[in-house]
């Protein structure tokens, strides 16, 4: 199951795609599969009162609170300098059941 820590990478309609990234956003946007039409839809909804003209906002990467993590997923949008958090510490070695047991 989805919870707040996932993200779902996806291609919104021309509107959703306008809707500019905050920090507080006014919005939350969510996927919606409509199975029996083979259709996909974005559900939104306000997180804050709106007014007639307000901008609609939505946070990019809903769920991604540590200060790091957020701003290493908003790379694709807003540049930073993320060298200070590479490692040259070599990563585990995977076996294929490592593999397995992460799907």
């Amino acid at each position: 199951p989805l919870d707040e820590q996932d993200t779902i990478w996806y291609v919104m309609d021309e509107f959703g795609s306008r809707v500019q990234h905050s920090d507080q956003p006014s919005f939350k946007f969510t996927l919606f599969l409509d199975s029996t039409k083979g259709i996909a839809y974005t559900l939104m909804w306000p997180l804050v009162q709106v007014d007639c003209e307000d901008e609609a906002t939505r946070d990019y990467v809903m769920g991604a609170g540590d200060k790091d993590l957020r701003s290493t997923r908003l790379l694709p949008w807003f540049y930073r300098d993320v060298t200070a958090l590479l490692t040259n510490k070599p990563l585990p070695p995977r076996t294929m059941d490592d593999l397995d047991s992460e799907m």
